[in-house]
């Protein structure tokens, strides 16, 4: 009898030992004709059969079974279809089981049953057949090469995430008590959740959908269906329970969430084809990221709770009020065309290693003339903080001089056939400075003459940029009665004296001695230019 025995298992080892390197379908043969339900513990037979199945599909491609990739021997393969799972269950379990079990069991009567299933491994391949796990109540498949599920007899399951593989259809109409359905980045064209009235969370982005009926998803509070490039339509108008909403880089050209009371997070980026956005009826969002749409205005005053804003590169966005929003944390609305005159609210409760206000799309004043106005006056004072301005010349980077007077300057003749930028900053909107640019041409006025213009130069202007900081040209007497003496070490070419309307009511060249003789000119304020060997210089003078 023991003789009999022993060439028993000896058979069973020999036999063993020659299927590891056989055929998948001996295999699979192997599988159906030796299973034994566990004998040293209470596990489902059903549940233990159904992974072992998963487990000894065979990839033409990779050249593996899908154990191998589990790390799973032939040997132990073998072992768990004689009665003794255990030794494949510690390596489907992984490393960590208390932070994300693979596996998880419950026990029912006498038997222990499968009701939480993960697998995770990109070489995974074949299909997943689920009327193995009739308990199964958490069902994960993340990121493999798996083309199919039926999960039809899995009436019990809460959670499904599939994402990231490769998935054409889904069929979930027998799942009622889905709660949690998450399908992204597979390559699905449509998905029917009519049946899942219980459904919380769906999430289908990165698919192929061309249109999602959600109307009889009343419970639902989070849809994510970002990255469906052929969803030209939603209908969230029934889903009045919704709270978070994702549908960036979709081609959808209008967002209706006026049913949307409480709605928390609002993402509706890098949609081109949305031109307006209307967020008054939502009261309790707390988080907006609408970037890189069309959106022309933006209306956050019912929003009190909003924390996070996210609304940079719309290029139409010209004027933003956050006043009615004090508890903003986060806020991102750089290139737009905004102002500090149109960017309103206070900005000290912002987190800056999260917020950015500029750069914003440069403002561009087109051709003036020299001691044509420019006015800027809207940026000067902003509630009581006022603007710093700084002006160059575009082609050098060169700071220059300008006449300033409360945001309002004048170039002088020096600036002539230059191209200016200037830059704004100012300490109520920290990371932001604005830029202002326009071509001085090489006469006062442009596109007028000098006769008809309406401005004149306030007699309260004061030189900015390097001039009146230093200079080794100096002027003397100022207030001067009759010759005005210019002392500096470079020669002096011409001189120019202007009024305030822009006039050059005096001009001398050569400039003997270095002196101006004014006799003949009125009482009154005057602009003086010096044009040296090293440079053209402004002063103001005062004639008695």
């Amino acid at each position: 009898m023991k003789k009999i025995l022993i060439f028993m298992l000896l058979g069973c080892f020999i036999s063993t030992q020659v299927l590891a390197s056989g055929s998948p379908s001996a295999k699979q043969t192997y599988l159906k004709k030796n299973f034994t339900a566990p004998t040293t513990s209470n596990y489902d037979p059903m549940d233990v059969f159904g992974l072992l199945t998963f487990l000894m599909q065979y990839s033409e491609v990779t050249g593996k079974y899908n154990y191998e990739v589990q790390g799973i021997t032939w040997e132990e393969m073998a072992a768990a279809i004689s009665g003794n799972p255990d030794v494949i269950f510690v390596k489907l379990i992984g490393k960590l089981p208390e932070i994300s079990p693979n596996l998880a069991w419950e026990k029912v009567g006498n038997s222990r049953v499968l009701t939480h299933l993960e697998f995770n491994k990109d070489s995974l391949t074949g299909i997943f057949d689920g009327k193995y796990f009739k308990n199964l109540k958490i069902f994960v498949l993340w990121h493999t090469q798996i083309t199919s599920i039926d999960i039809s007899k899995n009436i019990n399951l809460v959670t499904l995430m599939c994402n990231l593989n490769k998935l054409t259809k889904l069929d979930v109409s027998h799942n009622s008590n889905l709660q949690n359905l998450s399908i992204s980045g597979n390559k699905l064209n449509y998905i029917d959740v009519s049946k899942n009235k219980n459904l919380v969370i769906l999430n289908c982005a990165d698919n192929q959908l061309t249109n999602l009926d959600i109307s009889k998803n009343t419970n639902l509070k989070e849809l994510r269906v970002q990255y469906n490039h052929q969803l030209i339509s939603l209908d969230v108008s029934k889903n009045t329970k919704l709270e978070i909403l994702d549908i960036t880089w979709t081609p959808l050209t209008s967002l209706d969430v006026s049913k949307n009371p409480n709605l928390k997070s609002l993402s509706c980026n890098n949609i081109s084809e949305l031109k307006s956005l209307d967020i008054s009826k939502n009261p309790n969002l707390e988080w907006l990221s609408c970037r890189y749409t069309s959106i022309n205005s933006l209306d956050v005053s019912n929003n009190p709770k909003l924390k996070i804003l996210y609304c940079n590169s719309n290029y139409r966005l010209t004027t933003l009020d956050l006043s009615k929003n004090p508890n903003l944390e986060q806020l991102q609305c750089y290139v737009n065309k905004l102002k500090f005159s149109t960017l309103k609210g206070d900005f000290s409760k912002l987190d800056y290693k999260f917020s950015k206000l500029g750069p914003q799309a440069s403002l561009y004043g087109g051709t003036k003339g020299f001691f044509e106005l420019i006015d800027l006056s809207s940026e000067y004072n902003i509630n009581g903080t006022l603007t710093t301005f700084k002006w160059y010349d575009a082609a050098t980077n060169q700071e220059v001089t300008m006449f300033a007077a409360n945001g309002t300057f004048y170039a002088s003749p020096a600036n002539a056939g230059k191209t200016l930028i200037c830059k704004m900053t100012n300490a109520s909107y920290p990371t932001l400075t604005l830029e202002y640019e326009v071509t001085i041409t090489n006469s006062m006025t442009q596109g007028f003459s000098a006769k008809t213009r309406d401005f004149k130069i306030p007699e309260n202007f004061t030189l900015t940029g390097p001039e009146a900081e230093t200079s080794n040209l100096k002027i003397y007497p100022n207030p001067v009665i009759d010759v005005l003496k210019i002392n500096t070490p470079s020669q002096i070419e011409s001189v120019s004296i202007y009024d305030y309307s822009g006039n050059e009511v005096k001009k001398v060249s050569p400039v003997i001695n270095k002196e101006v003789n004014l006799q003949g000119l009125s009482s009154g304020n005057y602009i003086l230019t010096v044009k040296t060997s090293q440079g053209t210089i402004t002063k103001k003078i005062i004639k008695k």
